[in-house]
């Protein structure tokens, strides 16, 4: 669909060379590959191609990008193009933005999200490049922001961002308690580090993990059901089944967006109809995670796996 072809060309492109937070098949985080041997950066000259790039458009919908081909950047660079009238954005804040992705070699678009559904930002250093956290905070809902940078050693990317929205993301998920079912993990809490509130910890059970997808809601959040387009910000806490943990992005700090289409099956199948605010404990089969291949060295194959998601936000 077209919203999972505009996430892999925007989001993981600008994961690979920027982020860590954007969502792909980790359940979490996908990255393509960074060149070993970009250029050295001129922020000068990069400031002054960036300077050369205009756009006109009405609010709320796609601009017109207007630049000579090919544009290049030696690193990345961002700049406000139109300024907002709306609530100020601040750090740690997530942003309702749609985007438009354009190939600075030829100016043809990659992906636009006013035909499909905005994303999720998160205003802090885990989740954005510098050069676009240092323009969007201070700047209002409602701004236009251009960015470009180098996605391969002769190939730059342009990304043309309308700030919609800020929403409200809670620290943590609050709710009503659910039962839990025999034979799971248990979820103990601990320090982050990084928040004032205590993360998850996911304790193993000593029997066998479960053959299907278990999905166990920890606390029932009362906001709107996620659905299968969803952008989500979320705090996630992953572990195999013997307890070994691979991921805890609350050690990070600050909630990590996501788009569900994205994901692995195992959440796609398992978040679904979860109300924004839930905690979430998912027990991932290998084929529907990551199979026979496993992934990295914290993964390996025919693991089973298992999740405390806190859904903090969404859209």
């Amino acid at each position: 669909m077209r919203r999972t072809t505009l996430f892999t060309a925007a989001c993981v492109t600008l994961a690979g060379v920027l982020l860590t937070g954007c969502s792909g098949e980790d359940g979490g985080g996908d990255s393509s590959a960074v060149p070993s041997a970009l250029p050295s950066i001129d922020a000068e000259a990069d400031a002054a191609a960036l300077a050369t790039v205009t756009q006109t458009a009405q609010p709320g919908t796609a601009p017109v990008v207007d630049f000579t081909p090919p544009l290049s950047v030696t690193g990345p660079v961002a700049r406000v193009v139109q300024p907002g009238a709306g609530a100020v954005i601040e750090v740690n804040r997530a942003v309702v933005a749609d985007v438009v992705t354009v190939d600075g070699s030829d100016g043809t678009e990659e992906g636009n999200t006013y035909d499909a559904a905005p994303q999720i930002l998160m205003t802090d250093e885990a989740n954005m490049p510098a050069a676009l956290l240092d323009v969007l905070v201070g700047a209002q809902v409602g701004a236009r922001v251009l960015l470009a940078a180098p996605v391969a050693e002769d190939r730059t990317t342009l990304w043309a961002f309308e700030i919609e929205s800020v929403l409200d993301v809670p620290a943590q998920a609050e709710g009503t308690e659910a039962r839990l079912q025999p034979g799971l993990p248990l979820v103990d809490h601990a320090d982050s580090g990084t928040t004032d509130v205590q993360m998850p910890v996911i304790v193993p059970s000593d029997g066998p993990p479960p053959e299907e997808l278990v999905v166990q809601p920890l606390l029932v959040g009362a906001g709107a059901p996620v659905t299968a387009d969803s952008s989500l910000v979320v705090q996630v806490t992953g572990a195999l089944w013997d307890g070994t943990q691979f991921q805890n992005t609350w050690e990070e700090g600050a909630g990590k967006p996501i788009v569900l289409s994205g994901a692995i099956e195992g959440w796609r199948q398992g978040l679904v109809g979860q109300t924004i605010g839930s905690r979430v404990m998912l027990v991932v089969p290998p084929e529907l995670a990551y199979g026979d291949e496993g992934r990295g060295d914290l993964i390996p194959a025919g693991s089973t796996l298992v999740y405390v998601i806190d859904i903090l936000a969404g859209i």
